[in-house]
Protein backbone atom coordinates (compact mmCIF):
# COMPACT_ATOMS: atom_id res chain seq x y z
CA UNK A 1 0.00 0.00 0.00
CA UNK A 2 1.35 3.79 -0.99
CA UNK A 3 2.23 5.44 2.33
CA UNK A 4 0.49 8.94 1.66
CA UNK A 5 -0.56 9.46 5.45
CA UNK A 6 -0.39 8.60 8.71
CA UNK A 7 -3.86 7.21 8.74
CA UNK A 8 -2.76 5.07 5.27
CA UNK A 9 -0.38 2.78 6.53
CA UNK A 10 -2.99 0.55 7.90
CA UNK A 11 -6.36 -0.89 7.54
CA UNK A 12 -8.77 0.22 4.69
CA UNK A 13 -10.93 3.26 4.22
CA UNK A 14 -13.69 3.33 6.75
CA UNK A 15 -17.36 2.88 5.12
CA UNK A 16 -20.05 5.54 5.18
CA UNK A 17 -17.16 8.12 6.12
CA UNK A 18 -16.01 11.13 4.26
CA UNK A 19 -13.99 14.45 4.68
CA UNK A 20 -17.68 16.50 5.05
CA UNK A 21 -19.17 14.05 7.67
CA UNK A 22 -15.43 14.42 9.68
CA UNK A 23 -15.97 18.48 9.07
CA UNK A 24 -19.30 18.76 10.86
CA UNK A 25 -18.20 16.37 13.78
CA UNK A 26 -15.16 18.48 14.36
CA UNK A 27 -17.69 21.46 14.24
CA UNK A 28 -19.78 19.88 16.88
CA UNK A 29 -17.02 18.91 19.19
CA UNK A 30 -15.73 22.29 18.82
CA UNK A 31 -19.07 23.91 19.74
CA UNK A 32 -19.20 21.38 22.79
CA UNK A 33 -16.06 21.42 24.05
CA UNK A 34 -13.83 24.23 22.67
CA UNK A 35 -10.18 24.01 21.26
CA UNK A 36 -9.06 21.65 24.16
CA UNK A 37 -11.09 19.55 23.26
CA UNK A 38 -10.36 18.34 20.04
CA UNK A 39 -8.28 15.64 19.51
CA UNK A 40 -8.26 12.94 16.67
CA UNK A 41 -8.78 10.14 19.58
CA UNK A 42 -11.92 12.32 20.81
CA UNK A 43 -13.39 13.26 17.36
CA UNK A 44 -12.86 9.54 16.46
CA UNK A 45 -15.21 8.62 18.86
CA UNK A 46 -17.58 11.28 17.74
CA UNK A 47 -17.80 9.36 15.01
CA UNK A 48 -17.84 5.95 16.44
CA UNK A 49 -14.87 4.77 13.98
CA UNK A 50 -10.98 3.99 14.90
CA UNK A 51 -8.46 6.65 15.42
CA UNK A 52 -5.92 5.98 12.17
CA UNK A 53 -9.68 5.48 10.43
CA UNK A 54 -10.10 10.12 10.54
CA UNK A 55 -6.69 10.02 9.14
CA UNK A 56 -8.13 9.28 5.72
CA UNK A 57 -9.46 12.70 5.52
CA UNK A 58 -7.10 14.78 7.50
CA UNK A 59 -3.18 14.66 7.83
CA UNK A 60 -3.13 17.16 11.47
CA UNK A 61 -4.94 18.31 13.64
CA UNK A 62 -3.93 21.83 12.29
CA UNK A 63 -5.63 20.87 9.04
CA UNK A 64 -8.75 19.29 10.73
CA UNK A 65 -9.43 23.15 12.55
CA UNK A 66 -8.80 24.74 9.37
CA UNK A 67 -11.64 23.07 7.62
CA UNK A 68 -13.78 23.58 10.22
CA UNK A 69 -13.02 27.41 10.04
CA UNK A 70 -13.37 27.43 6.62
CA UNK A 71 -16.97 25.36 7.13
CA UNK A 72 -18.40 28.30 10.14
CA UNK A 73 -17.65 30.50 7.02
CA UNK A 74 -20.27 29.48 4.70
CA UNK A 75 -23.13 30.32 7.48
CA UNK A 76 -23.54 33.92 6.56
CA UNK A 77 -25.91 34.14 3.60
CA UNK A 78 -24.15 36.20 0.44
CA UNK A 79 -25.75 39.38 -0.44
CA UNK A 80 -28.13 39.05 -3.38
CA UNK A 81 -26.89 39.90 -7.11
CA UNK A 82 -26.65 43.81 -7.40
CA UNK A 83 -27.33 44.43 -3.77
CA UNK A 84 -26.14 48.22 -3.09
CA UNK A 85 -26.94 50.49 -0.10
CA UNK A 86 -25.00 52.74 2.15
CA UNK A 87 -21.73 51.34 2.35
CA UNK A 88 -22.16 51.56 6.44
CA UNK A 89 -25.25 49.67 6.43
CA UNK A 90 -23.65 47.07 4.43
CA UNK A 91 -21.09 46.98 6.49
CA UNK A 92 -23.28 46.28 9.84
CA UNK A 93 -25.19 43.99 8.10
CA UNK A 94 -21.34 42.08 7.94
CA UNK A 95 -20.47 42.64 11.63
CA UNK A 96 -23.64 41.19 12.93
CA UNK A 97 -23.75 38.39 10.97
CA UNK A 98 -19.67 37.59 11.75
CA UNK A 99 -20.22 38.10 15.56
CA UNK A 100 -23.63 36.14 15.11
CA UNK A 101 -21.31 33.34 13.36
CA UNK A 102 -18.55 33.77 16.81
CA UNK A 103 -21.52 33.00 19.36
CA UNK A 104 -22.40 30.21 17.61
CA UNK A 105 -18.61 28.88 17.47
CA UNK A 106 -16.82 31.06 19.92
CA UNK A 107 -13.60 28.93 19.42
CA UNK A 108 -13.59 30.49 15.96
CA UNK A 109 -12.93 33.80 17.57
CA UNK A 110 -9.83 32.10 19.48
CA UNK A 111 -5.91 32.28 18.88
CA UNK A 112 -5.04 28.82 17.90
CA UNK A 113 -1.53 29.16 18.11
CA UNK A 114 -1.29 28.80 14.30
CA UNK A 115 -3.23 30.95 11.35
CA UNK A 116 -3.86 28.85 8.82
CA UNK A 117 -4.77 29.65 5.20
CA UNK A 118 -8.35 30.65 4.40
CA UNK A 119 -10.22 28.70 2.75
CA UNK A 120 -12.86 29.70 0.31
CA UNK A 121 -15.52 30.12 2.24
CA UNK A 122 -13.44 32.34 4.68
CA UNK A 123 -11.60 33.83 1.49
CA UNK A 124 -15.05 35.04 0.13
CA UNK A 125 -16.27 36.56 3.56
CA UNK A 126 -12.99 38.92 3.75
CA UNK A 127 -13.75 39.74 -0.15
CA UNK A 128 -17.27 41.02 0.76
CA UNK A 129 -15.65 42.89 3.71
CA UNK A 130 -12.94 44.22 1.45
CA UNK A 131 -15.87 45.27 -0.94
CA UNK A 132 -17.85 47.27 1.41
CA UNK A 133 -15.03 48.78 3.12
CA UNK A 134 -13.84 50.08 -0.38
CA UNK A 135 -17.68 51.99 -0.82
CA UNK A 136 -16.27 54.47 1.48
CA UNK A 137 -13.49 55.96 -0.52
CA UNK A 138 -10.26 54.11 0.63
CA UNK A 139 -7.60 53.88 -2.62
CA UNK A 140 -7.92 50.12 -3.62
CA UNK A 141 -3.85 50.04 -2.04
CA UNK A 142 -5.57 50.26 1.46
CA UNK A 143 -8.20 47.89 1.14
CA UNK A 144 -7.28 44.34 1.91
CA UNK A 145 -5.46 46.42 4.90
CA UNK A 146 -8.61 47.60 6.08
CA UNK A 147 -10.60 44.14 5.68
CA UNK A 148 -7.61 42.53 7.63
CA UNK A 149 -8.36 45.20 10.57
CA UNK A 150 -12.31 45.11 10.88
CA UNK A 151 -12.25 40.94 11.11
CA UNK A 152 -9.82 41.27 13.65
CA UNK A 153 -12.00 43.89 15.31
CA UNK A 154 -15.18 42.06 14.95
CA UNK A 155 -12.64 38.82 16.17
CA UNK A 156 -11.85 40.68 19.40
CA UNK A 157 -15.34 41.62 20.01
CA UNK A 158 -16.22 38.08 19.49
CA UNK A 159 -13.98 36.55 22.01
CA UNK A 160 -14.66 39.04 24.63
CA UNK A 161 -16.97 38.52 27.27
CA UNK A 162 -20.50 38.78 25.82
CA UNK A 163 -21.68 42.31 25.46
CA UNK A 164 -24.97 44.68 26.20
CA UNK A 165 -26.61 44.98 22.76
CA UNK A 166 -26.06 48.60 23.04
CA UNK A 167 -21.91 48.48 23.73
CA UNK A 168 -21.56 46.73 20.61
CA UNK A 169 -23.52 49.23 18.25
CA UNK A 170 -20.97 51.79 20.14
CA UNK A 171 -18.32 49.56 19.12
CA UNK A 172 -19.63 49.54 15.40
CA UNK A 173 -20.20 53.40 15.43
CA UNK A 174 -16.22 53.56 16.59
CA UNK A 175 -15.22 51.14 13.44
CA UNK A 176 -17.29 52.82 11.06
CA UNK A 177 -16.62 56.66 12.22
CA UNK A 178 -12.84 55.67 12.26
CA UNK A 179 -13.16 54.04 8.50
CA UNK A 180 -15.04 57.83 7.30
CA UNK A 181 -12.11 59.27 9.28
CA UNK A 182 -9.43 57.71 7.53
CA UNK A 183 -11.31 57.60 4.25
CA UNK A 184 -11.43 61.61 4.45
CA UNK A 185 -8.01 62.01 4.51
CA UNK A 186 -6.87 59.84 2.00
CA UNK A 187 -9.52 61.84 0.05
CA UNK A 188 -7.76 65.32 1.33
CA UNK A 189 -4.34 64.47 0.71
CA UNK A 190 -4.96 63.47 -2.89
CA UNK A 191 -7.39 66.06 -3.29
CA UNK A 192 -5.66 68.52 -2.56
CA UNK A 193 -2.31 67.62 -4.80
CA UNK A 194 -4.21 66.96 -7.54
CA UNK A 195 -5.78 70.52 -8.01
CA UNK A 196 -2.54 72.07 -7.39
CA UNK A 197 -2.55 73.57 -3.87
CA UNK A 198 0.51 73.35 -1.62
CA UNK A 199 0.06 70.86 1.06
CA UNK A 200 0.15 72.59 4.16
CA UNK A 201 3.49 72.30 6.39
CA UNK A 202 5.46 70.95 3.43
CA UNK A 203 7.04 74.07 2.09
CA UNK A 204 6.73 73.21 -1.88
CA UNK A 205 3.99 73.63 -4.15
CA UNK A 206 2.50 71.40 -6.58
CA UNK A 207 3.90 71.84 -10.81
CA UNK A 208 1.44 74.46 -12.45
CA UNK A 209 0.25 76.01 -9.43
CA UNK A 210 2.48 79.46 -10.17
CA UNK A 211 2.87 80.30 -6.74
CA UNK A 212 5.88 80.85 -4.46
CA UNK A 213 5.45 79.36 -0.79
CA UNK A 214 5.27 82.50 1.41
CA UNK A 215 8.32 82.91 3.75
CA UNK A 216 10.82 81.75 1.25
CA UNK A 217 12.82 84.61 1.18
CA UNK A 218 11.54 86.03 -2.53
CA UNK A 219 9.57 88.21 -4.47
CA UNK A 220 7.15 86.94 -7.11
CA UNK A 221 9.43 89.41 -9.92
CA UNK A 222 12.19 87.12 -9.03
CA UNK A 223 14.19 89.28 -6.58
CA UNK A 224 15.33 88.83 -3.27
CA UNK A 225 13.32 90.04 -0.40
CA UNK A 226 14.67 92.21 2.45
CA UNK A 227 15.84 90.62 5.80
CA UNK A 228 12.54 88.88 7.32
CA UNK A 229 11.72 87.56 4.13
CA UNK A 230 8.49 89.36 2.84
CA UNK A 231 7.92 92.28 0.89
CA UNK A 232 5.11 94.58 1.69
CA UNK A 233 2.23 95.44 -0.37
CA UNK A 234 2.31 98.84 -2.07
CA UNK A 235 -0.40 101.17 -0.54
CA UNK A 236 -3.68 101.91 -2.70
CA UNK A 237 -3.53 105.53 -4.00
CA UNK A 238 -6.04 107.93 -1.82
CA UNK A 239 -8.24 109.80 -4.44
CA UNK A 240 -6.64 113.38 -4.34
CA UNK A 241 -3.89 113.05 -2.82
CA UNK A 242 -0.51 114.39 -4.51
CA UNK A 243 1.57 111.35 -5.82
CA UNK A 244 3.88 109.83 -3.64
CA UNK A 245 7.54 111.07 -4.03
CA UNK A 246 10.05 108.78 -5.85
CA UNK A 247 12.43 106.97 -3.20
CA UNK A 248 15.78 108.75 -2.74
CA UNK A 249 18.71 107.66 -4.54
CA UNK A 250 22.37 108.04 -3.02
CA UNK A 251 24.22 110.87 -4.90
CA UNK A 252 26.66 109.94 -7.55
CA UNK A 253 30.55 110.21 -6.47
CA UNK A 254 32.11 113.16 -7.62
CA UNK A 255 34.54 111.67 -10.54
Amino acid sequence: MTRTGAGRRRGGRPPGLDRERVVRAAVRLLDAEGLPGLSMRRLAAELDVTAMSVYWYVDTKDDLLALALDAVHAEPAPPAPGAGGDWRDRLRALAREYLALLDRHPWAARPTGTDPAPGPHAAAFAERVRDTVARAGLPACRGPGAAVSVLRFLRGLGAAPRMPEQDVEYALDLLINGIETTAARERGRTGSRAVGHATPGDGHTTPGDGHTPPGDGHTGDGHAAPEGGRVSPPRPAVPGSPPSPPAPTAPASPG
